[in-house]
């Protein structure tokens, strides 16, 4: 009897050791932000497809990092938005990345980040579904035979307005849609609520054993989001709330009763502290052991514009205890707001902008020179070799803004996706502006005598016409955006053929006045323009003298 009973308990503790699943074979990396990225200001435009290369990734895999979590605004990329279909441009351009993940053994992991693109209300539940059940066959379908290597995240934060019994049946069905055409590959599931701890600890383990927990950590929020404008005006205006908690270095803060800032300030002198991060970070640890399922931290980070020396001390605070208790994750982001770089400003690019602690805080080592040295060849190369600022898509590292009826556009000519401006809208102000990473900007500056840009255009009527800007910085009445501006105008022999225009630097004359984004005012012309403060190309697609008709313009670059 007694054999019979120790026999029973040994294979009790085997079967036990048996469920229990197999660690995920990944331990830290990066999410990405600006690669796939589109929301309703820019939805005009093709995502910055070129920013990131297969250089960037072996990059990243000399800093250590072993997976990218890679942030495909999915939702906005769709045609039309959420529920249309995905350009065979973006598709190809992942099926890229997948190459560059694979070739350098990093697990990719494809994220539907549709934040924002369904309305935050109790409504959204049936249009997101709708969504997925769009995307997912899309996806599975295309990456079924890929590798192990690839992985996909059902949705990113799905929203609050979401209750975790809802979302278990969505994500339920959303996994028997990926199941009936890939069955090899990891899903990611998390809860509600932004992908919170305590939401995804109401969600029932689902029974597919090949699926992945995610949750997101900012915890304590008032440090980790302060100066954060995606929040709330709250968390906008917030800064120099220290960690740890340090009463004598508090700032005057007022904020209404009631709100989440408020509420989150009131608790602070208890949450400010790595114990805290330690009791939340073992709740959802404690549930991931009882439940026997894997779970993975997809998303932490601190704010960049942050006290550095706090911020260090958060982000090693939060490695500790991820480490301690063998929890993966992947920092938002390696590119803007709480990644990887030395501030805020723009024209920064990886790696050459990234900052040493702050990697080393986040768990990583700095990039090898030998990985530093192939990347950024296009921008390092200039003005040596031309800088390609638009081909149908962004040049790397430079950053666009539309306004207007200003869209890329994909014609079957040859061109491909190229811009277009339709004159026939109701829409006067029009243009599209370019601005090149420092490094381009810095060179412009000092060989503009010598430079040109050239550019593909297609006129198809007599009347149309446009101006190239060259922009100084906007720093308001310190030193207003003043410009030297060149006019591109259709003739006959040109109208409906692609031709090539060249444009030198030295031929654009400040000829008109200017608007200030800082200032918001319009100034007259004082002949005060710099090729010093020089910083963005603007195309100029005005329409207060009624024009007609479409134009369409390609294959702009920089070059001597």
């Amino acid at each position: 009897m007694k054999k019979n009973l120790i026999l029973t308990l040994f294979c009790l503790l085997m079967a036990s050791a048996f469920c229990k699943p197999a660690k995920l074979p990944f331990s830290k990396g990066v999410n990405t932000f600006a690669f796939f990225y589109r929301e309703d200001w820019c939805i005009n435009q093709m995502p910055a497809l070129n920013i990131y290369d297969e250089a960037d990734f072996e990059c990243l895999k000399s800093m250590g990092v072993d997976v990218v979590r890679l942030a495909c605004y999915f939702g906005y990329l769709m045609e039309p938005k959420i529920t249309g279909v995905l350009s065979e441009t973006v598709l190809k351009k992942l099926d890229e990345v997948c190459d560059w993940a694979e070739k350098n053994q990093i697990y990719l992991i494809i994220d539907d980040h549709a934040w924002g693109a369904v309305e935050d209300d109790e409504k959204s539940i049936k249009k997101i579904e709708e969504h997925l059940e769009l995307l997912w066959p899309v996806l599975a379908k295309r990456y079924a035979n890929r590798s192990e290597y690839i992985l996909y995240e059902i949705m990113n934060e799905p929203s609050w307005a979401i209750s975790p019994s809802q979302w278990q049946k969505v994500q339920q069905k959303i996994i028997n849609v990926i199941r009936e055409y890939d069955k090899k590959h990891s899903i990611i599931v998390t809860g509600p609520n932004c992908s919170c701890i305590d939401e995804l600890t109401q969600i029932k383990p689902y029974k597919d054993s090949n699926i992945i927990y995610t949750f997101h950590f900012y915890e304590p929020a008032l440090f980790s989001l302060q100066g954060d404008g995606t929040v709330d005006e709250d968390f906008s205006k917030a800064s120099g709330i220290p960690f740890p908690y340090d009463k004598s270095r508090m700032p005057n803060i007022e904020s209404k009763k009631g709100t989440w800032f408020n509420e989150l300030w009131k608790t602070y002198p208890q949450d400010g502290t790595e114990k805290f991060i330690e009791k939340r970070i073992k709740k959802i640890s404690d549930w991931a052991k009882k439940n026997k399922v894997n779970i993975f931290c997809g998303e932490r980070g601190s704010v960049v514009t942050t006290d550095h020396s706090d911020r260090v001390a958060y982000n090693k605070a939060v490695t500790s205890v991820l480490e301690k208790y063998d929890i993966p994750y992947c920092v938002w982001t390696m590119d803007v707001g709480s990644g990887f770089f030395q501030g805020a400003e723009h024209g920064m690019i990886f790696p050459d902008d990234i900052d040493k602690e702050i990697v080393e805080s986040y768990g990583f080592s700095m990039p090898s020179s030998a990985a530093v040295a192939k990347t950024n060849v296009a921008i390092k190369s200039f003005p040596k070799a031309p800088y390609i600022l638009y081909d149908g898509i962004v040049g790397k590292w430079s950053e666009q803004l539309s306004v207007g009826n200003v869209k890329t556009t994909k014609l079957n000519d040859g061109h491909g996706e190229c811009l277009h401006i339709n004159y026939n809208s109701e829409s006067q102000s029009n243009c599209y502006k370019i601005t090149p990473p420092k490094l381009i900007a810095s060179e412009v500056k000092k060989e503009h005598a010598s430079l040109k840009i050239s550019l593909s255009v297609k006129f198809t009527e007599l009347n149309q016409s446009f101006y190239v800007h060259f922009v100084d910085s906007d720093d308001g009445a310190d030193h207003l955006p003043w410009r030297n501006t060149y006019a591109v105008k259709a003739s006959k022999a040109s109208l409906g053929k692609w031709q090539s225009i060249e444009i030198p630097l030295s031929a654009a004359k400040e000829i008109g006045g200017t608007w200030s984004d800082i200032a918001q005012k319009w100034y007259e012309s004082e002949s005060k323009f710099s090729w010093n403060q020089f910083t963005a190309i603007m195309f100029d697609f005005d329409n207060f003298d009624h024009k007609t008709g479409d134009v369409y313009i390609d294959d702009i670059t920089l070059k001597k």
